[in-house]
């Protein structure tokens, strides 16, 4: 069961990405499928946006570890790698894992523009 750091850093990931515009949607515990496992698996949080005229389609997934869940960063690296391989090149795909502790604005903004 997540900790409640974990459920409120998923939730201010969550407001910071609506804040953006109305064009963005968000799916918290986000299916996809994990072919070397054969099963599928859940990422915390994502984000997508529809290509407009001005930019083109975006999708983002958030993995926020909790503090004591190292045994789980290779799977959800695992999970965050078969997402960016889910949509077509046209898409601009970003992933983020960080902790629960960390602060998403800094930890992610390798690739912010």
């Amino acid at each position: 069961m997540p900790s409640k750091q974990h459920e409120d850093k998923i939730e201010e990931i969550k407001r910071e990405i609506l804040a953006r515009s109305m064009d963005w949607k968000i799916k918290k515990n986000f299916l996809i499928w994990l072919p070397k496992d054969n099963i599928f698996g859940s990422i915390d949080l994502t984000g997508f946006k529809k290509q407009s005229p001005f930019s083109p389609a975006e999708a983002e997934a958030y993995e926020i570890e909790e503090a004591n869940g190292s045994s789980q960063v290779h799977r959800n690296f695992e999970k965050l790698e078969q997402f960016k391989k889910s949509f077509p090149t046209n898409v601009r795909v970003r992933t983020c894992q960080l902790n629960a502790n960390e602060d998403h604005k800094i930890k992610c903004l390798r690739w912010r523009n």
